[in-house]
């Protein structure tokens, strides 16, 4: 009312309005303080006519069918950037928790709907994967329908209801491999920075399962490992073997940073079989701790901590390492080569 801005137009057919010239239309329509309701005078009636209530608005979507609309509209309610937002509370925590709590059965919903047809099959005992793959090429509106819920999911911070509630009902319709390759793309926008450790072993067993071990390295590297379990995502690193990840997890764990572990193991594994740690990632990775830098983008560290992580590269160094009696011959036939290996 106050910009004057056309949100909706409606045509009201046979009313009749009373029509003055001089204010054309206008004489016709009584609205309350608030502008919420208003009466339309006709020649021979007069009809009510009320604002949708938030809550109606979403409703109406989801009556015609338009659930993503419906599902887009209740985001602009949670943020604030609707229009028109009547019943809703203007408090910030107030307006959210109570968009939460609808939106969250309009998701529910939505996905069984969606789902329906399959989880009326009772798939759930099917072999994961193969089933799921099926699924992706007969039906296409599955990966439609994970990528609107997880993106609604993680754009509300709500994920109880994505990995409880959603991965159940997918995974029960037969459709687990399907919301488990749509998570990759979110991690690696940074929009999923951690996920419980039931469904990280799933995420990690699928990608090396289509042969994408490099997705998951960089997957990895983009997870926030303090709020996981990193001895875990240790050995899935170890059993995949993607060492940049490993170093990175040993950097990232909670609640203290370990900086000798990616020298013990990398060491470890050297010449230990296929795709063991190439020696270079042990002097780059050592070569950034002494100068400062995080591994492996490159930020500075803090430099109250720099002496005592210097310390630490230093003691794993020239430990005894009972691993491999390899190492030497590793790093000698560099030498041997003429190569200069140049740490500090």
């Amino acid at each position: 009312v106050k910009s004057g801005e056309s949100l909706q137009s409606l045509t009201i057919n046979n009313l009749d309005l009373i029509f003055d010239k001089s204010i054309m239309y206008g004489g016709s329509v009584r609205c309350t303080p608030n502008a919420v309701s208003c009466l339309l005078l006709g020649l021979d009636r007069v009809v009510p006519v009320r604002a949708r209530s938030w809550i109606d608005r979403i409703e109406n979507l989801t009556l015609r069918g338009k659930w993503i609309h419906a599902l887009a509209l209740g985001l602009d309610f949670y943020t604030g950037d609707a229009q028109i937002a009547i019943g809703l509370p203007k408090e910030g925590k107030a307006r959210k928790t109570a968009v939460l709590s609808k939106c969250k059965n309009l998701i529910l919903t939505y996905v069984n709907l969606a789902l329906e047809q399959f989880l009326s099959k009772s798939t759930e005992n099917q072999p994961r994967g193969r089933h799921g793959r099926r699924l992706t090429e007969e039906a296409p509106h599955f990966r439609v329908v994970g990528a609107v819920v997880i993106d609604f999911c993680l754009e509300v911070g709500s994920h109880d209801l994505l990995f409880n509630d959603v991965y159940g009902i997918f995974k029960k319709a037969g459709g687990e491999d399907v919301i488990l390759d749509l998570l990759e793309s979110f991690v690696l926008k940074s929009k999923l920075k951690y996920m419980p450790q039931k469904i990280f072993s799933a995420f990690a067993a699928h990608l090396i399962a289509c042969n994408r071990i490099s997705k998951l390295e960089l997957c990895i590297l983009k997870l926030e490992i303090s709020k996981m379990d990193s001895e875990e995502i240790l050995k899935v690193c170890t059993k995949a073997r993607i060492w940049s990840a490993a170093i990175y997890t040993f950097l990232s764990k909670a609640p203290k940073a370990d900086f000798a572990g990616p020298i013990r193991l990398l060491h470890r594994h050297l010449n230990s079989g296929q795709r063991n740690p190439d020696p270079f990632l042990i002097l780059v990775y050592t070569r950034m701790c002494l100068r400062g830098k995080r591994f492996p983008s490159g930020e500075t560290l803090d430099p109250a901590k720099a002496g005592l992580i210097k310390a630490q590269i230093i003691s794993a160094i020239f430990e005894k390492h009972p691993y491999s009696t390899a190492t030497t011959e590793t790093f000698g036939s560099g030498a041997e080569r003429g190569e200069e290996f140049c740490i500090a």
